[in-house]
């Protein structure tokens, strides 16, 4: 008799929130075979609950602290950040694990797995966040067919309103169309034991849409996923035997009332202080840079990006465009300041020399923060007065309130609690997370207020629970019923359920 089969539907950013706002309109239908017929839950993400680090905990079992991926980027001695990106030859995802026992998996566009580099039992189109590459091209061809050429590059018209939010609707809700018609086109011509079939549209649209008209916007995006959902609840029952039908969101997503600017709060409050020599206030002597200052800084990440050994090989191999992108990015990083009552700053803007504590990197619903020790270059903490100066701001953290009197932070993480003293980067030493309706900037200071408004590309933002669901023939539900699922969870659940044992790492973590 044929072995189980899985098949792992992937959401970016789907939470709970949205499919029950949703499960009313025509087309919903896939979403309610979850409900009707097994289970729909929240899963928690990592911290930062965010893409990066999320799915490659997903696909491996392993923590950010274990996998080397905290975020997109990471700090290093000298204070600059450096990206981080999922290596799956140093930490294998469960389809090359599966792969290894002789089982064929087809996944079509994991996010973060940008390399083609895959086990022999496993076809594999790339994903987001650079252009897809194809393991065979057996693979391309079925993409081709379909017409999906991977997720539209059209983020950068959206922030500059050259695409209005309904069209991007539309070519988002296109392209994920195209990609459920190859997975169909790939899953018909050959049994495979595993298919993971990953859509990101949907977060770049709830990042625009959440505090306005959102549900004429992403509507079109989930019914679409939601009529694959049911194409293969009916593929997979009329195959025979058992299989299971699973649903997973790297992390959640809410609407966004205001920012808090972290690193605002904490310049004034003394911890952080910008390279302001011989000037009274710290945004004078930024909103005075001269274009030469700016174009120095703007060269030396330039540099850094594109000259570290391990940034040029990935920068090399990218298409063009997205060497476009990349430089218009870093432009951006090394912009003017804004103009009114918000200054623009970045890492390089602070003088570490006079910095206890400082925020970086994550800006988002947690943000992250480092005591400027013996770790960094210009270290100004001693170890002796590290635990002191961690206990005194989460005090002050948890003291903020909103404009309305209200507590701004709902938790504080402890660094060396969450990363278990992983010695594959330099830590953050606290992750502050946001009430609901909030998010944590990094990137603005103001003379008046630590709180601002957010931009269109910040209308929506993360959370940490996305969403969980099971349903098939076969399937015990009691294991998930009584479990807390975490995206820890679901790379071992998957190889326990096809039969294949976890590494002795990741073991814990599986629910079965």
């Amino acid at each position: 008799m044929e072995g189980k089969k899985l098949y792992l539907i992937g959401i970016d950013a789907a939470p709970l929130w949205i499919l029950d706002r949703l499960s009313s309109m025509k087309g919903m239908g896939g979403f309610d075979l979850f409900r009707e017929r097994g289970l729909l839950a929240p899963l928690e993400s990592v911290l930062p609950p965010m893409t990066g680090p999320s799915w490659p905990t997903m696909y491996t079992g392993l923590d950010p602290g274990e996998s080397g991926i905290p975020d997109f980027f990471y700090l290093d001695r000298d204070y600059t950040k450096q990206l981080a990106y999922f290596d799956q030859k140093k930490t294998p995802p469960f389809w090359d694990v599966l792969s290894g026992k002789g089982m064929k998996s087809l996944v079509i566009t994991p996010a973060m797995v940008v390399r083609p580099d895959a086990g022999r039992d496993v076809d594999l189109m790339t994903g987001w966040p650079l252009p897809p590459k194809f393991s065979s091209k057996r693979v391309k061809e079925a993409a081709k067919m379909a017409g999906f050429e991977g997720e539209p590059q059209i983020e950068g018209k959206m922030k500059s309103g050259e695409i209005k939010m309904a069209e991007a609707s539309r070519i988002y809700s296109e392209s994920i169309r195209q990609r459920a018609e190859m997975a169909k086109s790939m899953m018909e011509g050959k049994g495979y034991d595993m298919a993971f079939i990953c859509f990101t549209e949907t977060d770049r649209v709830q990042h625009y849409t959440l505090n306005s008209d959102w549900e004429r916007h992403l509507y079109p995006l989930y019914r679409e996923i939601s009529s694959f959902i049911s194409w293969v609840g009916k593929y997979a029952a009329d195959r025979g035997g058992d299989y299971a039908v699973m649903l997973v969101s790297d992390h959640g997503a809410q609407p966004i009332r205001e920012k808090f600017l972290l690193n605002s709060w904490m310049i004034n409050k003394g911890y952080a202080s910008l390279a302001s020599p011989g000037t009274s206030h710290p945004g004078t002597a930024v909103a005075e840079k001269t274009a030469a200052e700016k174009s120095r800084a703007l060269y030396a990440i330039r540099e850094r990006l594109i000259s570290s050994g391990r940034l040029r090989g990935i920068y090399d191999k990218m298409p063009h465009r997205v060497k476009h992108a990349v430089r218009s990015a870093v432009r951006k990083v090394s912009s003017p300041p804004l103009s009114g009552d918000f200054t623009r700053i970045h890492d390089f803007d602070l003088d570490m020399r006079n910095t206890s504590a400082f925020a970086s990197v994550s800006n988002l619903v947690v943000g992250t923060i480092w005591i400027n020790d013996r770790r960094f270059s210009k270290a100004t903490v001693p170890l002796s007065s590290k635990k002191a100066l961690k206990a005194k701001l989460t005090g002050e953290l948890k003291r903020i309130r909103t404009r309305e009197g209200k507590r701004l932070v709902k938790n504080v993480f402890d660094g060396d609690d969450y990363y278990k003293g992983t010695k594959l980067f330099i830590a953050p030493d606290l992750l502050v997370e946001a009430e609901e309706g909030y998010t944590m900037d990094i990137f603005n200071y103001s003379k008046t207020s630590d709180f601002m408004p957010p931009e269109l590309a910040k209308s929506g933002d993360h959370t940490r629970y996305g969403v969980f669901g099971i349903f098939g023939k076969g399937v015990g539900l009691k294991p998930f019923e009584r479990a807390e699922m975490n995206v820890r969870n679901i790379g071992p659940t998957a190889l326990r359920y096809l039969g294949v044992a976890p590494s002795r790492k990741a073991a814990p973590r599986s629910i079965l």
